[in-house]
């Protein structure tokens, strides 16, 4: 394996300071201090090695609840349509999973999202917020579409997950084939992506 080494100061623990003519203990120190940074300032080699990059992504559905077993079942039922899917336990972390996903060294592409809207930490509506926000600062060509999955049936939840940048509004419980118009839909290319 190609070994990548990084160059490393090594600095004394006092800073560089123009010391006064003054006779005092302090001065000393600081002036002894001094001579020594010129003694052992020197660069010390540390081996590093390469990070993987994958060659290609494994294109994933990000499930996205805080109830394990809402997950658990939404995961059962994407795999038997022979997706793969990875997990948040809230919207924060969803965010800074699709944040990650932007790397060139992260071996998931994101090519679909299921957001619950009630999430403790950051919910489904802020996520998106801030999903979208990353898309614009990352410069990415493409959203990834994102549906929410709620128990809750208000228009103005509707409203919210909308004007947040959500395509579609899903109710639970979720059966197989809307999930399988969902990903036919909006992640028709995922299916069957060897994972």
């Amino acid at each position: 394996m190609k070994q990548v080494v990084d160059k490393v100061s090594v600095t004394p623990a006092m800073p560089n300071v123009k010391i006064p003519d003054g006779e005092g203990e302090v001065s000393k120190k600081m002036k002894h201090n001094e001579n020594l940074k010129s003694e052992q300032c020197e660069t010390t080699s540390i081996p590093k090695s390469d990070p993987v990059i994958p060659k290609e992504k494994h294109r994933v559905v990000l499930v996205t609840d805080d109830a394990f077993y809402n997950r658990m079942v939404m995961k059962e039922m994407l795999k038997k349509l022979n997706v793969a899917t990875i997990e948040a336990n809230n919207g924060l972390e969803a965010a800074n999973i699709v944040e990650k996903s932007f790397s060139k060294d992260f071996m998931y592409e994101i090519t679909l999202i299921f957001m619950d809207l009630n999430m403790p930490v950051m919910n489904g509506v802020d996520s998106t917020i801030k999903i979208r926000q990353l898309e614009k600062d990352y410069e990415r060509k493409e959203r990834i579409p994102i549906v929410a999955v709620t128990a809750h049936d208000s228009t103005k939840d509707k409203m919210s997950c909308f004007q947040a940048g959500m395509q579609e509004y899903q109710l639970k419980p979720v059966t197989s084939k809307q999930l399988e118009n969902l990903i036919k839909t909006h992640g028709a290319n995922i299916i069957n992506n060897g994972i």
